[in-house]
């Protein structure tokens, strides 16, 4: 992890000296780049960033880095403390318990990995590209120093965090009684 903070010509945030971020390669930048009004709509589409303005869907562009999975590659495990969360943007995961159940599985414009993102926790189970898979990573602490510098990001950010957390408990709640039953 480099103690240098991200400020390119994109990317005009203050530079915050108290967080770590890694650095993003410029290629990992410009792939992003290419497909921003794509990226932008992803972005729009997601739960977790419901309600934002323009202005704040951009700043949370300028955080993103692509990422790709080859086939079996595990996306996160369940041992990780994950400082990234994940939008799947093509390809194919699978969500598995102790790396032998199949929980769930993972299409396009899906987040993964905000559980322990947010919680600082070990995850309870592995994420793995069944298929060659791309996804766009957002930094945890570029995340957060976008919330401390904007309330009403943070809030929004925050309150629908806690709605998809609910929504996910109230899912894992269903998947627990299925294979209790059979």
């Amino acid at each position: 992890m480099n103690k240098n903070n991200r400020n390119s010509e994109s990317d005009h945030r203050e530079k915050d000296e108290n967080v770590e971020v890694e650095k993003r390669e410029v290629k990992e930048k410009r792939e992003v780049s290419k497909g921003y009004k794509f990226i932008l709509n992803i972005l729009k589409k997601l739960p977790i960033f419901k309600g934002l303005t323009d202005y704040q869907y951009q700043h949370i562009f300028n955080i993103c880095s692509k990422k790709l999975f080859k086939k079996e590659q595990f996306v996160c495990q369940e041992v990780d403390k994950s400082n990234e969360m994940y939008i799947l943007i093509s390809g194919q995961l699978q969500v598995m318990f102790h790396k032998k159940t199949i929980l769930t599985t993972i299409s396009p414009v899906s987040l993964v990995g905000e559980l322990t993102f947010f919680t600082g926790e070990q995850g309870f189970s592995s994420v793995i590209a069944t298929t060659d898979s791309t996804v766009i990573s957002i930094h945890k602490d570029e995340l957060f120093s976008l919330m401390k510098r904007d309330n009403d990001l943070s809030f929004s950010i925050l309150m629908n965090v806690v709605s998809e957390l609910v929504h996910k408990l109230r899912n894992g709640d269903k998947i627990i009684d299925d294979l209790k039953k059979g």
